[in-house]
């Protein structure tokens, strides 16, 4: 008797754990689920054919990807170098967590060629070197990179437009820096990048057309390569569309007055949305791609906010449609050729 009660203890406890794991993995507010764009086969090339060759490229209103290697990360594992989550670690196993945080770090479903494709043409590009190769990361792991690099060397060569790369590496150095640089050199990307005096974001579109402005967040000499200092963004918490807009109300004149103390800077309007715990808990399928899907197609711009700040910086950008819209019917009002 002992021992069937021992047996049946030992059934309850694997059978205990098996629905908890299933549950943190597969049915809690945590778990990631894959949205798919809500358009297929994009065929945005040539955005930029209608504006002046004279207009300064920091002008220009255009869609900005947040994290765009995010679409890479379909394994589990946590980067050593931008891990931001270690106390999770101390309460539940380690195999747990990824799973866990996995919806909170995806922020785009598009290969890099598509987000291309789709309209997108500045990349928030964050890498981390692991084991001598670099990945793309934002919590988690992604893919290894090449590949991606040559996505961009790949639609440029179609396009009149111009793509700006920006490049985070986690727990940079200059030797780290080198690598990537190798990396670069390595593929046909160092053929593909813009070469013009700094600061580049002053550059006259005519310049830089059918080329790759290269950031980095370095202060590494090389050349065709720009510090991301020049980039320049306000973010403030927003969880709700409501409290998004407010910001984007709030944040236009402090943009207009940076931008006339510092116009040699591009300006980044942040429009992705953020959240907190209890909003988590109150949304079944939450995701940043499920929170991007919905304010990508109800976040209205006018004229005088893609002014203050035209790179428009979204999660989920094969749902930015409307947005992508917005910042053509600006950029031909406002930068158009006159004919």
């Amino acid at each position: 008797m002992e021992m069937l009660v021992k047996i049946l203890c030992i059934i309850a406890v694997i059978v205990t754990i098996i629905l908890i794991v299933y549950f943190l993995v597969f049915h809690s507010p945590f778990t990631f689920y894959y949205v798919k764009s809500d358009e297929k086969n994009f065929n945005r090339i040539n955005l930029f054919k209608n504006i002046s060759n004279e207009v300064q490229i920091n002008k220009i209103a255009m869609i900005g990807s947040h994290d765009c290697l995010t679409y890479g990360i379909t394994g589990y594992r946590t980067d050593p170098n931008g891990y931001e989550y270690p106390n999770l670690d101390k309460f539940l196993p380690k195999w747990v967590v990824p799973s866990m945080i996995r919806r909170l770090a995806v922020t785009q479903n598009l290969p890099i060629y598509e987000q291309l494709m789709a309209g997108a043409r500045y990349f928030d590009f964050r890498i981390s070197l692991v084991n001598n190769v670099f990945y793309g990361t934002h919590e988690l792991l992604g893919r290894e990179i090449t590949n991606d690099l040559l996505d961009f060397v790949k639609f440029i060569t179609l396009s009149d437009d111009f793509v700006i790369l920006d490049v985070r590496i986690h727990k940079n150095d200059t030797e780290t820096t080198e690598k990537f640089l190798d990396l670069c050199r390595s593929t046909e990307l160092t053929n593909a990048l813009a070469n013009v005096p700094e600061p580049v974001s002053t550059s006259k579109l005519g310049l830089v057309r059918g080329k790759i402005i290269l950031m980095l967040n370095s202060d590494i000499d090389y050349p065709g390569v720009y510090n991301s200092d020049e980039v320049f963004t306000k973010w403030k918490y927003a969880a709700v569309i409501p409290t998004l807009q407010t910001n984007i109300i709030n944040h236009v004149a402090a943009y207009s007055q940076e931008q006339k103390e510092a116009p040699n800077r591009f300006y980044v309007n942040q429009l992705q949305m953020s959240f907190d715990g209890d909003y988590i808990q109150a949304v079944k399928n939450f995701s940043l791609l499920h929170m991007a899907r919905r304010s990508n197609n109800e976040i209205t711009l006018t004229n005088e906010q893609i002014k203050a700040a035209p790179i428009l910086y979204l999660d989920n950008v094969g749902t930015a449609s409307k947005l992508y819209i917005e910042a053509q019917i600006y950029n031909e009002s406002s930068l158009a050729v006159i004919r």
